[in-house]
Formats: structure tokens, sequence, C-alpha cells
């Protein structure tokens, strides 16, 4: 893997992530899975292709399938649940990396929003002027 650019880790420190590509974009999802893993109103996200993401040690997965019918994978810290990635069968050259765990939040500029229709009326992020939805 080339130099990285970005670098994190879960909030235990046992999961590091090492990046070394800029992402191709970045998500802000209120889908109610979302909603579910970061315990908030939407997760926000930054596209990677797999190549360019190396993760220190194994995390723990946990597969569903969504409403669309595409198989959903989290990567998730066993010790102190942070949410590290999310994997899709929709887009599978992708790790969609959560950007709280990123050390450099500078990547995650203009995101594309992905399932408005579920913002919470208390969540400000549906005011922000971002990209439009995700195709």
């Amino acid at each position: 893997m080339a130099a990285a650019i970005c670098t994190g880790q879960c909030l235990c420190g046992k999961i590091e992530v090492r990046i070394s590509a800029s992402p191709e974009f970045s998500v802000l999802c209120f889908c109610l899975d979302c909603q579910k893993i970061s315990g908030g109103g939407h997760l926000p996200q930054s596209a990677y292709l797999g190549q360019h993401v190396e993760i220190s040690s194994e995390p723990k997965l946990y597969s569903w399938e969504s409403d669309d019918g595409n198989t959903v994978s989290l990567g998730y810290c066993s010790d102190c649940g942070s949410p590290i990635y999310k994997a899709t069968s929709k887009m599978p050259e992708f790790l969609f990396v959560a950007v709280g765990v990123l050390g450099d939040h500078s990547g995650f500029e203009n995101p594309h929003m992905a399932f408005v229709e579920n913002c919470r009326d208390w969540d400000r992020s549906r005011d922000l002027k971002l990209k439009g939805p995700l195709q």
C-alpha cells in the first residue's frame, strides 16, 4: 500500500485505519440503519476504493439485507463498538469509512445526502447546502 494520506482509529485504539488515496465521494446518510449505527440522526461516511484502505486488525462484521435488497456489512470494533466502515453489494468496490474514526476530516466535503426523507426534525444537518441525493 502507498503511504497513508489519512489515518485513524476506533475509540479504544484496537483498530487502526490507513488510507492511501482521497475519497471518491462522501455521504451524509439519514437511513434508519445508519441512525442506529451512529446513535444519532445520520452517519457521515467517505467512500474509498477498497484497495486504498488498510485496517490493522479484523473488525467484527455484522451483515443484513437493506430495504432495497442489497447486502450491507458493518465493520466495527468488538471492544469499544466504534463503527469503522460499511460495505454494500450495490457498490462492492467501495468501503464507506465512518468519518468519525479518521484523524483528518478534510476529505469529507460537499457530501451527497442519502435517505433525506428519514431525517429527524431535530437534525439540523438537513439544512446544510449539500450535493443532491446519491444515485
